[in-house]
């Protein structure tokens, strides 16, 4: 794992909620980590079935684990960016707080509305995008303000992510230094996702109960849940 965080270090109760990178090929020591020091009993996956089958997720004993995507399972939009093709961030981060993923919106809360004390990880890939807009999402519904939530979302930058390990060989150093920055946590991106969830339902409030079937009654019971 290379971007693991408890978020108890916000004011939730510690290994109550994790967000990490890919679980892909854990040590043992990680699974030790995981498991015993963090309570993680449930992992959530919030990567493409392509994803998910390209680097599967390490098995870990006692733990239930849930796929559901929050990204599309077809052909991704792409950009040219300075002679590279890459992913297109604008559209993806737009998908991700889409009306067609309530019933993934609505599956994750209802998880965190049934645990019992127990530690929930999820993850996509780098544990950036997927995952920080989650984690945003999460923490506007546990009263957390805007300032806090985009410092926890660019917090990721200070991670050694994946894909700084695996740069295609093939680029020169200006190609290189545009696919880093591209892939970095970026406010602008986090601002997409919040742009297109007023766009579409009028209001993060509004998101919460239309696309993630939250209600007052629900939301108090998360904040009594997972705040010390």
């Amino acid at each position: 794992m290379r971007n693991f965080r408890d978020l108890s270090y916000l004011g939730l109760k510690e290994g109550m909620i994790c967000r990490s990178d890919v679980l892909y090929q854990l040590s043992s020591e990680e699974k030790i980590f995981l498991k015993k020091d963090h309570n993680i009993r449930i992992t959530i996956d919030l990567r493409r079935k392509e994803e998910r089958h390209r680097l599967k997720d390490s098995f870990i004993f006692g733990t239930r684990h849930y796929a559901l995507p929050l990204a599309a399972g077809g052909e991704i939009k792409t950009i040219e960016l300075m002679g590279m093709t890459l992913p297109d961030m604008k559209a993806f981060y737009k998908e991700i707080v889409g009306p067609s993923k309530k019933k993934i919106w609505t599956k994750i809360f209802k998880l965190l509305l049934k645990n019992n004390n127990k530690g929930i990880l999820y993850h996509c890939s780098s544990g950036k995008d997927r995952t920080g807009v989650l984690t945003a999402v999460i923490l506007y519904v546990l009263g957390f303000d805007k300032e806090t939530i985009y410092q926890d979302y660019l917090l990721t930058n200070e991670s050694p992510l994946y894909y700084k390990e695996h740069v295609p060989e093939q680029l020169n150093d200006e190609q290189k230094e545009a696919f880093l920055e591209y892939f970095k946590a970026r406010k602008e991106y986090l601002d997409i996702s919040f742009n297109e969830i007023d766009a579409q339902f009028g209001s993060l409030d509004n998101f919460l109960v239309e696309n993630c079937s939250l209600n007052e009654e629900k939301i108090k019971r998360l904040k009594a849940k997972y705040l010390k």
